[in-house]
């Protein structure tokens, strides 16, 4: 209820109030007090109270050490601290995070990481990754109209250089979502035909294969891009699943 009325009411206020008394339940274990105060710390993060974000989320990673949920809390502070632009303390905190036991965490560091090292490398005053901290924090608090704009805004800024693949995925992701599919698949195949050799190749094969499969019910096509996925990147977050639909796709008897 908390979630909701903060990140669809926009009423953050109440929503923390909510929280606090919550924290307060004498009965309350270790681990739901923890989870509570992800909530709370997400939500201050939506207010743009990141260093009180950033204090929860600590308190999460110490009660629960080694836990996928403190892990969580590791990458939450560290958006947090992207957010904020400190792209520094960010980079240090998501290298060790690229060893998590959680292969999304994981998956989310290395992209993470290697998103703020490439564009420090190529742009010591950081002002494309300072665009897309922004836009990113929009998304974060679904301003999705707004964040498409800036996104939009960075491609027409900063063509041809490195931020340019993960604001191709970015802006596919927000028209996905806007059920526009043909837009959000012309920018997965962006990132296909001028960034093959990039971190986001394996997600734009898939969420088009997923766009082709569930709503343009075009399996033929989906079969292809599933196909590759399995040929090519075996290491992929989604290569099981790949593997599945592929295999039911071909018609496979035994999955």
């Amino acid at each position: 209820m908390a979630h909701f009325e903060a990140f669809y009411l926009n009423k953050s206020e109440i929503a923390k109030t909510r929280l606090t008394n919550y924290l307060n339940i004498p009965t309350l274990n270790s681990r739901d007090q923890s989870k509570v105060k992800m909530e709370l710390a997400d939500i201050l993060v939506y207010d743009e109270k990141f260093n009180q974000a950033i204090l929860y989320y600590a308190q999460v990673e110490e009660n629960l050490k080694n836990d996928v949920l403190a892990h969580e809390a590791s990458f939450k502070l560290a958006k947090a601290n992207f957010y904020k632009k400190d792209f520094d303390w960010t980079l240090q905190q998501v290298k060790n995070l690229k060893q998590s036991p959680s292969l999304l965490i994981a998956n989310d560091a290395v992209e993470l990481f290697l998103l703020i090292e490439d564009n420090s490398v190529e742009d010591s005053l950081r002002i494309a990754l300072q665009d897309y901290a922004k836009a990113d924090f929009q998304l974060y608090q679904k301003k999705n109209d707004e964040a498409l704009q800036s996104f939009l805004t960075i491609l027409e800024k900063h063509k041809g250089k490195s931020i340019e693949e993960s604001t191709l995925f970015k802006v596919g992701k927000i028209y996905e979502e806007k059920k526009d599919y043909a837009k959000a698949i012309a920018y997965y195949q962006n990132i296909l035909e001028h960034h093959k050799d990039g971190i986001y190749k394996d997600e734009a094969l898939f969420f088009s294969a997923e766009i082709y499969r569930k709503y343009l019910l075009d399996n033929e096509k989906a079969k292809s891009f599933y196909e590759k996925i399995v040929l090519e990147h075996p290491d992929s977050l989604y290569f099981t699943e790949s593997r599945k639909q592929y295999r039911t796709l071909r018609g496979d008897t035994t999955i």
